[in-house]
């Protein structure tokens, strides 16, 4: 099972990429 800091890191990215769809797209690109 996936150690909490992972989690909390996953949701962060998740966050922040649904936030910001424009940049998280080109990341997601790249």
């Amino acid at each position: 099972m996936p150690s909490t800091e992972l989690l909390i890191a996953f949701f962060a990215t998740t966050a922040i990429f649904a936030y910001i769809p424009g940049p998280a797209m080109l990341y997601a690109a790249a």
